[in-house]
Formats: C-alpha cells, structure tokens, sequence
C-alpha cells in the first residue's frame, strides 16, 4: 500500500520512535485511518496501555510513581520542579531519576530538564492522576 511521505511521517510521530508503537499505530491507522484522529488515538492508547504501560506501571516503586505523576503535572519538564513537586529533595531525586532512565521511561533532553521517553505514557499518567487526591 502505497502512502504518501508525509501521511507516513506524521503517522509514525505518536510512536516516539518505539518500533512496538510505531507497529500498533499502523495498525490502527491502516485500519481505521479514514476515520477521526482522536478515535484513532483513543484506540492507540488503550492497546499501549492495557498492552505495555500498565506491566511497567506496576514494577515502578511508589517514588517512582510519585515522580512520574509530578512531571505529568509539570508541563515545563524542570528536573527541581518535578523534583519538588514529587516531594523529594534534590541529591534523592537524582538516583530516581538515574533509575527511571535506566527503566527507559523518561530521558534527559537537555541540561536540568526530563521528559517521558515513551509514546504517549504521560496521558497515561495523566489518567491515572486523576484518581490522586494529593496531585
């Protein structure tokens, strides 16, 4: 099936450059790609969700957790905001998130700052913040 450069290109972005994503989303794209986007991403996100994001959910530590929820609600990424918002100070903070690196769920895009590494998994903590009373 022949598709235009810049449909594939813009297809391939909610992937992040994940290959499982970028798998799923053609998909749903192929399948349903006539049809509205936000449905198509509703549908993306359940199968990443219900599929990988939760089995990574549930072998993070509560910090961690805390953390993820923290740079969810943190839409500038500031590493000492998230940090702060987490509730943790600032040497511990480092080694949770030298390890949430090493899990491949947030990366360090530049000085001072993180950002989620997966496809799309901040509107899954997102969703699960919501059930949070302290965030």
């Amino acid at each position: 099936m022949g598709v235009p450069l810049q449909t594939a290109v813009s297809s391939a972005k909610p992937a992040n450059g994940y290959g499982f994503a970028y798998r799923v989303f053609g998909y749903f794209f192929r399948k349903r790609g006539r049809e509205n986007y936000e449905s198509l991403l509703t549908q993306y996100d359940y199968y990443l969700q219900t599929n990988g994001y939760s089995v990574i959910w549930k072998d993070l530590t509560e910090q961690e957790k805390n953390i993820c929820y923290a740079l969810a609600g943190c839409k500038n990424g500031i590493g000492i905001e998230v940090a702060t918002r987490s509730g943790l100070k600032k040497s511990n903070f480092q080694n949770y998130r030298a390890r949430l690196i090493e899990k491949g769920i947030i990366f360090a895009p530049s000085y001072g700052k993180i950002a989620f590494s997966l496809p799309r998994f901040e509107q899954f903590v997102e969703a699960l913040r919501l059930f949070r009373e302290d965030y």
